[in-house]
């Protein structure tokens, strides 16, 4: 399956449990991690001399780091999970072989939003102490409201002020 760009969909919602997939960037993974191998197979098969500039050999190793640097970054895949139960929103992130994971306390966020920029759209945590968090990669094209209306509904418990 190609695709170029993460993509957003809703795997499980319940009265009292919301779980929010998005998923990897297939194409970019290919794109990138291809140009940055064909960048690395180029760079140490050409000739040298035998007097080379540091400056020289920066440049081909800067270009392979940043291709494969695009790569890594298209291949996050990241899952939202709102637990009304547990009283936590939870973030797990698969990047290649790690994974991360973050959970916040439903008390302690004020409210999922979606914040709309030139790079695209993105969720945000707004915090009852002021503090924002951003929770996605720049989603291009892409509408988050019901997403986020989603997760608030989860969150949400009505002892909350």
């Amino acid at each position: 399956m190609w695709n170029f760009g993460h993509t957003v969909r809703e795997i499980e919602r319940s009265h009292n449990h919301v779980v929010i997939e998005e998923t990897a960037t297939t194409g970019g993974i290919w794109l990138f991690g291809g140009l940055a191998l064909l960048t690395l197979v180029l760079w140490l098969s050409r000739l040298r001399q035998t007097h080379l500039k540091l400056s020289e050999e920066a440049v081909g190793a800067f270009v392979v780091v940043l291709f494969a640097l695009f790569a890594l970054w298209a291949s996050v895949r990241s899952t939202y999970t709102a637990d009304r139960t547990s009283g936590q929103l939870i973030i797990v992130r698969r990047i290649l072989f790690w994974t991360l994971r973050t959970a916040y306390d439903a008390q302690a966020i004020d409210r999922v939003y979606v914040r709309d920029t030139q790079k695209g759209s993105g969720l945000y945590a707004l915090f009852k102490s002021g503090r924002k968090r951003r929770l996605s990669t720049f989603l291009a094209f892409i509408s988050l409201e019901d997403f986020a209306m989603a997760l608030n509904n989860a969150l949400y418990t009505p002892n909350d002020s």
